[in-house]
């Protein structure tokens, strides 16, 4: 939205003229950008959802029994390679 007001903005003084930008028009361009984003990212969940993955790693740490420590790590994995 920005660089599309700064376009409308430059083209207006390399003119040399007044711009009137009304704030609908903004609301209109925000929230179309907004709506293609969100059904894309809708879209990309639906069709490739994400998986919990944990890796679990040996320390060098013993706990009060003396036994070693394994760090577990969780996090997010997809099937796709996009």
């Amino acid at each position: 939205m920005i660089v599309k007001v700064a376009a409308i903005i430059f083209r207006a003084a390399h003119e040399m003229r007044r711009v009137k930008i009304q704030a609908s028009f903004l609301y209109k361009i925000a929230g179309s950008i907004a709506g293609l984003v969100a059904i894309y990212l809708l879209v990309w969940t639906l069709v490739d959802p994400m998986s919990v993955v944990s890796t679990k790693t040996l320390t060098n740490d013993n706990d009060d029994d003396g036994a070693r420590v394994v760090k577990v790590t969780y996090s997010c994995e997809s099937n796709s390679t996009y």
